[in-house]
């Protein structure tokens, strides 16, 4: 494994530490000096040596390597709490959510026992799944969905650049976590859709 793939997984799981607390430190409820302090103190505590190894290193033995989606998602939350404005507007979210779910539906089920096709094997090299990209890549062109475009260019960019410790390109489109996430928005958003119709009156 090279210094790059190992600076990659520690800088993911560095992004992770970041963000934790921007999730309540936001513009403009609290000032950028404020979070601009936060964000180089966690920083600072991801770097510090706890027996000859970082924090970060013991988080990535944890995390494991996070795709380029996923740091590009964290650099976004980050950008954003920062600005105080929403980079990733409402569709986007939601079509970002929707693609990490149709990916995880189709590499998962194998490793689930579900069927006996070894989908993440299209993952290295296919045809079929650079074919399903590129026709993705057009209709986000299409649809002038710009910033999600900007991020499927940088995760193919970065496989055909192996900037990951895999040669796999479901990784970096995707990863358990990411997974894990979108699926709880999206069902948090079906809980509030079912919340927010209004009730029948009866009879």
């Amino acid at each position: 494994m090279s210094n790059l793939h190992n600076f990659m997984g520690l800088f993911g799981c560095m992004l992770i530490l970041v963000a934790l607390p921007l999730t309540v430190l936001r513009q403009p409820r609290f000032s950028r000096k404020t979070i601009t302090i936060t964000i180089f103190t966690m920083m600072g505590l991801a770097a510090i040596p706890v027996y000859d190894l970082p924090i970060v290193a013991y988080m990535r033995a944890v995390i494991g390597d996070l795709s380029i989606t996923s740091l590009l998602v964290l650099c976004i939350f980050i950008a954003s709490a920062y600005a105080g404005r929403q980079y990733l507007e409402p569709v986007d979210k939601r079509w970002l959510t929707s693609a990490v779910l149709v990916c995880a539906l189709i590499v998962y089920p194998l490793g689930l026992g579900l069927t006996m096709m070894d989908t993440y094997a299209l993952g290295y090299g296919s045809l079929p799944l650079f074919t399903l990209l590129l026709a993705s890549g057009i209709f986000l062109l299409w649809q002038q969905r710009y910033l999600l475009l900007t991020m499927l260019l940088v995760a193919i960019g970065a496989y055909l650049l192996t900037l990951l410790a895999t040669t796999n390109l479901w990784d970096y489109l995707f990863d358990p976590w990411i997974a894990v996430v979108a699926l709880t928005q999206k069902v948090r958003n079906v809980l509030r859709n079912l919340k927010n119709q209004p009730t029948k009156q009866s009879g």
